[in-house]
């Protein structure tokens, strides 16, 4: 059978990868560090002698000062401001630590913390302004930027003499401008520790998760009860302390305090951190990314500087590069979250051959018949599908929704799992009573006994969980070993389905998508892709491991009878496979039969075989649909969710499967006046009778079973009264 699929794309789906690599927070750094890379490789081609050790420690030590500005300005971008003034403050840094070493004569430790100190109370005016007093932040800096500028222009001129004719003559102050660290520049040094602080700090605390949450809004920061005003003042002192520092190693190298000091500096800053990724709007940001983004700025105007590029040019590539990153910042980064929605389905190719002949009186072991039309109905009150009015009573707050399995006990009490988190539990006098066994916080999927008598149950969002007497809900497992190279995190438990306990006691649990929860079941009936997988969860460890990969929509597993082999039905791909445990053959997989006419779901063991249960039958227009890609890619596109082509479940049943993959029974409940159960999704036998459960149904069926013959009596046999002859007839 063709699914359309290569090997390769059973294991690696582009479109996929790609989507899940855009939802990654590191997407957002991958165009800005490719950039990056091609012009390190362009420099180095083009720029004699730059990728030489010399060179790039030369490189190095002037790219740190302004690597420090720009992690100021990331910061203050990041909690939804801007700071202009940063190449000002550098400056007055720069004036500052050259006055105190070499005018007034402080040791060099001290002004290695009088610097930043200075650095903090200019950054706190900033700060004061825009949160206390919650002045505009752009006006703000762009009025300090004029005023710290002018008051190092007058300091400067004022003690011009003085700082020429000092000399600090201090080792320290000489290491400090232009000493190494095992080869690499000390401010570079500095740079890089102060960087993974500021990025530990960011990711890592609450202190930089909060002041995302301002950037990202400030008024939902007010109200969920962030102290807002402070924590902008914070952004705004850190931003001047970082800048300081800068200055600082900028003054021990140079020893220099011209007039151009840190003049543009401000706009470079800008223009790197938002080309870094670094969002504009705020909320949205790291070190790395202000990192990248001020290398690349900063490789460009030395490789300007070292082709002769008059300053003209210089400003105008600048420019184009601050366009440039203002159209990512709001075009690919605010729409990228919707693009990888869009490229997240992925359909393929599903190429299945016709059916087998379904129709009446046409020989096939599939033929339609009415053997589950008089099916007697547990858990359910009022008018069914047919609007005929039942007989079994129940009360509105413990009504069935959505029963996909059912389990008997050694009382024969009927189990089953709802939708809203029950696990109801049926017994007396024709299951007439009915008690809330359990409430597990999640649709319940599958159930099965354990070897110690503990009911298990999959439940969705919570995992795989174990009842006692006593009634209390465990939770076993919810996580699994995460797949090698794959960029999202799969290791939780998403779409469980079924489980099957083994002689071993080890439970084996079909999980129909990793990519899709139980609710988005139409996203993997039109993608048609191996996204699910069998689990194997070990009591004597407690821990979870995945048994096989990449399978299509996984639903029924059932430990085979002589307890060596597992089988599981693929629902999309309609057939059931055996996948051995143990023996000679332990791992392989065999096909026990395909190209099913129904879609297989749940799988139980049955006294001469299996019953499997099908969720619905195939259509001649399904089937086309899911042989052309492109259409089902225009249709994911195109139309809302609730308008695509779905399977047919209007029709349901279960057959009986022998150990040699032959059809022996086949059992339905076709569409139209009368139907009762559509859409089966668990068939189970317990002595003469067979329980059916409905994922869109809302009761439990129970037929029973003649096992000398092929007559399948109605619920009328139970009360001992005579069938008519149209009956009769429909029933066989």
């Amino acid at each position: 059978m063709s699914t359309g699929l290569s090997a390769f794309e059973r294991i690696w789906a582009p479109r996929q990868q790609l989507s899940e690599a855009m939802a990654k927070r590191w997407f957002e750094t991958l165009v800005p560090f490719t950039l990056l890379v091609v012009l390190i490789a362009v420099s180095g081609a083009l720029v004699p002698n730059f990728l030489t050790l010399g060179s790039l420690t030369s490189t190095g030590r002037e790219f740190a000062e302004f690597g420090f500005v720009a992690l100021a300005m990331a910061i203050v971008l990041i909690g939804g401001g801007v700071d202009l003034s940063v190449g000002s403050i550098f400056a007055l840094a720069n004036f500052l630590s050259l006055f105190l070493v070499s005018v007034v004569g402080l040791p060099v430790w001290a002004c290695l913390v009088l610097t930043p100190l200075a650095g903090c109370l200019l950054g706190a005016v900033n700060g004061a302004l825009i949160g206390f007093l919650r002045a505009r932040a752009l006006l703000t800096t762009m009025a300090m930027l004029i005023v710290f500028r002018s008051i190092y222009e007058l300091v400067t001129y004022q003690y011009a003499a003085d700082l020429s004719a000092g000399d600090p003559a201090s080792p320290l102050w000489d290491y400090i401008g232009g000493g190494s660290l095992l080869g690499v520049p000390i401010n570079l040094v500095v740079l890089g520790l102060i960087a993974v602080v500021v990025h530990l700090v960011r990711s890592r605390t609450r202190f930089g998760w909060h002041i995302a949450a301002v950037g990202a809004g400030r008024l939902a920061a007010r109200h969920a009860g962030l102290p807002v005003n402070w924590l902008v003042f914070s952004t705004y002192v850190i931003s001047g302390a970082l800048s300081a520092t800068g200055g600082l190693f900028y003054a021990a190298r140079f020893m220099n305090a011209g007039r151009d000091v840190g003049v543009g500096l401000e706009v470079d800053a800008l223009t790197a951190v938002v080309l870094g990724g670094v969002s504009l709007m705020g909320g949205r940001g790291s070190a790395a990314r202000a990192m990248i983004g001020a290398l690349t700025i900063f490789l460009i105007n030395n490789g300007l500087v070292r082709a002769g590029v008059v300053s003209g040019v210089n400003s105008l590539v600048m420019g184009a590069l601050m366009l440039l990153a203002v159209a990512v910042d709001r075009k690919l980064l605010k729409n990228l979250p919707r693009l990888a929605a869009r490229l997240y389905i992925d359909p393929a190719a599903l190429r299945l051959p016709p059916p087998p002949a379904i129709d009446p009186g046409s020989g096939s072991p599939f033929a339609v018949n009415f053997g589950l039309r008089g099916a007697y109905p547990i858990g359910f009150r009022g008018e069914d599908f047919a609007g005929q009015e039942d007989y079994v009573l129940d009360d509105r707050e413990m009504r069935l929704f959505n029963p996909e399995d059912v389990l008997l006990d050694q009382q024969d009490r009927v189990y089953t799992g709802t939708s809203n988190g029950l696990i109801m539990r049926y017994y007396g006098h024709n299951y007439g009573a009915r008690e809330a066994y359990a409430r597990t916080g999640g649709q319940v999927r599958g159930l099965a006994w354990a070897a110690d008598g503990r009911l298990l149950a999959l439940v969705a969002g919570v995992g795989l969980v174990a009842i006692g007497d006593d009634r209390v809900v465990h939770r076993l497992s919810d996580e699994t070993n995460r797949t090698p190279f794959r960029f999202r995190d799969d290791s939780r438990l998403a779409a469980l389905v079924n489980l099957s306990v083994g002689p071993d006691e080890k439970v084996y649990i079909s999980e129909a998508s990793y990519r899709h929860e139980v609710h988005a079941w139409i996203n993997d009936a039109v993608e048609a892709r191996p996204n699910g997988r069998i689990l194997v969860y070990d009591p004597a460890t407690g821990r979870t491991r995945t048994l096989i990969n990449h399978l299509v929509y996984p639903s029924g597993v059932c430990v085979a009878s002589d307890g060596q082999s597992l089988l599981f039905s693929e629902t999309w791909l309609c057939r059931i496979s055996r996948l051995w445990l143990s023996g000679q053959k332990a791992g392989r997989t065999e096909t026990v039969i395909e190209n099913l006419p129904v879609y297989p779901a749940n799988i139980s063991k049955a006294p001469d075989g299996y019953w499997v249960a099908a969720v619905g039958a195939r259509t001649p227009s399904f089937d086309l649909m899911a042989s052309e890609k492109a259409a089902r890619y225009r249709i994911v596109r195109s139309l809302p969710r609730d308008e695509w082509p779905t399977p047919n479940f209007n029709a349901g049943g279960a057959f009986l499967l022998t150990e040699a993959g032959e059809i022996k029974r086949m059992l339905w409940d076709p569409a139209g006046r009368g139907q009762n159960y559509s859409a089966v999704t668990s068939a189970r036998q317990y002595g003469p009778y067979l329980y059916l459960a409905g994922i869109f149904n809302n009761r439990i069926g129970r037929v029973v079973v003649d096992r000398d013959g092929d007559v399948w009596k109605s619920p009328n046999f139970l009360y001992q009264r005579e069938e008519s002859p149209r009956q009769l007839e429909e029933i066989r």
